[in-house]
Parts: C-alpha cells; structure tokens; sequence
C-alpha cells in the first residue's frame, strides 16, 4: 500500500466511499474504488463482517488513445443488411395445425 492508496473497513460499502471522499479530500467521481469484501450483517448481528474497500486517486495523465498501427488498419465493417420483420416472425412461429 502506497501514499495515495487507503484500505478502509466501515460497517457497509456507502460508509466506506463516504470516508474514502473525506480521507482524500475529493468527490466519489475523483476516486479509484476496488472493493475487496461486501461484507455482513451476520444473523442477529452475530458473525457480521464489514465491508472493505481499497481506494485511491483516479491518475488522469493516462493515454487511452490507440497504437498508430491499430487506427491506421481499421476499417469500417460493411453495412447491415435489412430484413423484413415478417418473415422472421414467421420463422419462429409453429406451423398452424388443422383439424
């Protein structure tokens, strides 16, 4: 666990981003959230288990652009063809029986 990384442990996983916020001092929408246990509530609050979340800062200096030789070999798929919505119905429908 590094500097900008906080395990905490609250009594849900709400309470537990709730305090992840406070900790780092940033909104939820800032925030890294791995959840490593939903936790319990146990039966009649015997065996009950908190929730524990792993939170860090969203990096925003990552490169989600694609590699050069992706965007220069893509290409665009061929048009859908249309077909008639009745003949589909047809298909799944059983043959009508006669008496």
């Amino acid at each position: 666990m590094n500097a900008k990384t906080l395990d905490i442990e609250e009594k849900n996983i709400d309470v537990a981003i709730e305090r992840a916020c406070r900790e780092f001092g940033v909104g939820r929408e800032k925030l890294n959230i791995e959840i490593i246990s939903e936790g319990s509530n146990g039966f009649l609050g015997i065996g009950a288990k908190k929730a524990k979340i792993r939170a860090s800062l969203f990096s925003f200096d990552m490169d989600f652009s694609l590699p050069e030789a992706a965007r220069t070999t893509r290409q665009a798929a061929p048009p859908e063809e249309k077909s008639d919505g009745k003949t589909e119905r047809k298909a799944d429908r059983p043959p009508d029986k006669k008496p």
